[in-house]
């Protein structure tokens, strides 16, 4: 792992087995946390996707006798999960049952090697003491169900062989620089992490950039750089030719770069809830790779450190583009991904503590003290609520629905119950396909027994106690950890561990200029690119986009009166009566989520004269859903009649979207918006904004952007200010730079 290190020292080699078991312990601590997770709240059955990727794509064909190998190629939801695929059959094979509880048990496996790879690259590098913290912080960080997902749905091995497969190509570009067979199994395992995810390609991507660096300053390693950027340029463009189209997911994506960039922020900022702490959870890494990338040798273990922190960030903006549609806020399943970013920058955080001078150590204490400060109470939030704290609460529940809703449908055929709203959420999203899977007596036979099915084994098949048995012993991995931890410690306080040396070198305050400099460029060209960039009240900002000033565009007054039977609405009742998941626009809205959630009713906006060829209504809540529903009624002011058009589209919730009407039949007439709430649950109501009139086709798409796209407001803020506070910055360590010109500086490099 050290380029430097002599394999014929006994010393170096018994210090590298301490490290290796002080990564072991961290790596079983996580395991511990996963397997405890598995215990108490997995299941049997498998759910969701898994009917998908496994029983239809593979069960059914192969019980059919017509399974081949294009099968475990096919793309699913615009992935190729192949690895995944021959896994799981792989499994039902061996085990002679399709058992979710299996699946998940062995998925946890894949994960352990390449943390237990982080810790011992990393590790080394830091120190006696800081190592030993800083891998019991990373064990029991990974150990927390923060990640429930992933470790309780047995389709998510996908998650966990990229996240093998992409850590040990970065680890052996970044550091194997001669061609060993480290490096050759390092190459194969980035091509074989295609056969994973979309985002798998980013490994490939972050190995670029690094290599790109070391061809230009790292003379020794040129070669092995230059080949690398030709394997890594290889894989990425076989992703290219064979990876599908991004069409089964294509309306989660962000539609615009301004959503795209506050949603990689926000996973970056995890475990905070703003896009701004983004730009504090990173500092640790920033400040680290503007020190390292000016050097003219990186140590492997800062070169890992920084091809790592890429890749993260690299996942943190696939998630910005690919799903910045519809998430928000974190999903349990990125979190893995997340959590290594977070280890990333406490360890560089502990790598530059290392030979730096006190005024830099004064800097680092606080900038410690405060990383640490905000994240844990985060982390805290992140483990008992949020996302994985709510689902976790309900997860025993939706199992036991889930099997209930198969046993019954097995012992009586009624296949209503798998219809359900809540089961098509959980158990799987289109009933069709389930119903036809579990009426072949064959694919029941693979079935767990908790399902009722008279032709499934008895037991949880051959390998049920493997199952059974592995997440019971979850204490015994925790006290397995602690110990290897404990052991390790113990026996480095005596070790000789080569400490980091300072020696002379150009210190990086002109440097540090050159990139504080360079970020407040790229970030003042992000700013003004923002609509309004001078505009920062967010009232102002939400006005521009709903009540937008232009000379085709007609905008629609809306004072609603009750049509149907009740007590008489009072007059402004219904302004900002919606439940948005931001709630500043609220005020330009207009809804029937009134204090009495019982509250149905037929409303009418008042009429208003057709004078332009399309209608453009902003809509939220569930319009489309049983019982609720807009419409408009267009009536000839000369002969009186009548004629509807009503919404027929999807159900946005707590965001928004349009409804654009061609109304040019209509022009002259009078145009009334109806809105129809007749639910009393928690679907119960509707809203719209301000409807526009116009005879511009194009209003409509670009309204939808300027609307989608102001929900980035905070973003705005937060670009804003982290753009004047590197260009403060940039004027100081240019300061400090001149007045320390022509003094020589130390800086600490560590070991090579």
């Amino acid at each position: 792992m050290d380029r430097h290190r002599n394999p014929l020292n006994p010393t170096e080699r018994s210090t590298g087995r301490l490290w290796w078991w002080l990564a072991m312990g961290g790596a079983a601590l996580m395991l511990a946390g996963r397997l405890w997770l598995i215990r108490e709240y997995g299941t049997a059955l498998p759910f969701r996707d898994q009917w998908r990727s496994t029983a239809q794509d593979l069960l059914a064909p192969w019980l059919a006798g017509t399974l081949g190998w294009r099968d475990f190629l096919a793309p699913m939801n615009d992935h190729c999960l192949a690895l995944t695929r021959l896994l799981s059959f792989g499994l039902v094979r061996a085990n002679g049952q399709w058992n979710n509880l299996l699946e998940t048990t062995v998925d946890i496996l894949l994960l352990v090697p390449p943390i237990a790879l982080t810790l011992r690259t990393i590790a080394p590098a830091l120190g006696r003491g800081p190592a030993v913290a800083w891998t019991l912080f990373s064990g029991l960080l990974l150990a927390l169900p923060i990640t429930w997902e992933n470790t309780l749905w047995g389709v998510q091995s996908l998650v966990f062989f990229q996240i093998a497969l992409s850590v040990v190509y970065l680890w052996a570009v970044a550091t194997q620089t001669r061609f060993c067979s480290a490096w050759w199994l390092g190459q194969a395992a980035g091509g074989l992490a295609l056969l994973t995810q979309q985002s798998a390609v980013l490994a490939p991507v972050a190995a670029v950039l690094l290599l790109l660096w070391r061809l230009w300053r790292e003379t020794d390693t040129r070669r092995n750089a230059a080949a690398g950027l030709a394997v890594a340029a290889l894989w990425i463009a076989l992703y290219f030719c064979l990876a599908p189209n991004f069409s089964v997911t294509a309306d989660m994506r962000a539609d615009s770069w301004r959503i795209a960039l506050q949603v990689c922020l926000r996973q970056l900022a995890w475990p905070l809830p703003h896009p701004a702490w983004a730009f504090l959870m990173y500092l640790p890494w920033l400040w680290f790779a503007s020190d390292r990338l000016l050097r003219r040798q990186l140590a492997p273990a800062d070169a890992f450190l920084l091809a790592l922190a890429l890749w993260v960030g690299a996942q943190a903006a696939a998630i910005g583009t690919g799903r910045g549609g519809e998430t928000t806020a974190f999903v349990s399943r990125y979190c893995d991904f997340l959590l290594l970013g977070v280890i990333v920058n406490a360890a560089c955080l502990a790598r530059l503590w290392q030979g730096a001078a006190r005024p830099a150590r004064i800097a680092l204490a606080l900038l410690g003290v405060a990383w640490l400060g905000f994240a844990a109470p985060g982390i805290r939030h992140e483990t008992v609520a949020s996302h994985s704290g709510h689902m976790l609460a309900h997860r025993r529940q939706t199992n036991a629905d889930n099997i209930a809703a198969v046993r019954h449908f097995i012992t009586t055929g009624d296949t209503s119950v798998l219809a359900r709203d809540r089961i098509g959420e959980t158990l799987h999203p289109y009933p069709p396909a389930l119903i036809s899977l579990l009426s072949d007596p064959r694919l029941r036979a693979l079935l767990p027994p908790e399902t009722g099915a008279p032709e499934a084994r008895p037991d949880q098949g051959r390998l049920g106690w493997f199952a059974r048995s592995l997440p019971a012993a979850w204490p015994l991995f925790l006290a397995a950890g602690l110990g290897l931890v404990g052991f390790a410690a113990w026996r480095l306080r005596r070790a000789p561990v080569q400490e980091p040396a300072l020696v002379l070198e150009a210190w990086t305050l002109r440097g540090a200029a050159l990139a504080a400099a360079l970020a407040a460029a790229g970030g003042g060209l992000a700013w003004c690119a923002w609509p309004n960039p001078l505009t920062f009240e967010p009232h102002e900002r939400w006005s521009a986009v709903f009540e937008p000033a232009l000379d085709y565009v007609e905008l629609l007054d809306l004072a609603f009166t009750r049509e149907s039977a009740g007590p008489r609405l009072m007059p402004g009742a219904t302004a900002g009566a919606v439940a948005l998941n931001n709630p500043a626009p609220s005020l330009f809205w207009h809804g029937t989520l009134l204090p009495d959630l019982s509250f149905t009713a037929t409303l009418a906006a008042q009429p208003a004269p057709l004078r332009h060829r399309y209608l453009v209504v902003p809509y939220t809540g569930w319009p489309n859903w049983n019982g609720n529903g807009l419409r408009w009624r267009f009536q000839n002011p000369a002969t009186g009649e009548e004629q509807w058009i009503e919404y027929m589209g999807g159900n946005p919730s707590g965001e928004y979207d349009l409804w654009t009407v061609d109304a040019a039949a209509y022009r002259g007439w009078q145009a009334t918006l109806y809105v129809f709430d007749g639910r009393t649950d928690d679907h119960g109501w509707l809203g719209v904004a301000r409807p526009a009139a116009t005879d511009n086709p194009a209003f409509g798409a670009q309204w939808r952007a300027s609307l989608r796209g102001e929900r980035a407001e905070s973003t705005h803020r937060t670009v804003a200010a982290a753009t004047a506070i590197a260009a403060a910055a940039a004027l100081l360590l240019a300061l400090l730079a001149w007045r320390r010109r022509g003094r020589p500086h130390f800086a600490e490099t560590g070991p090579a």
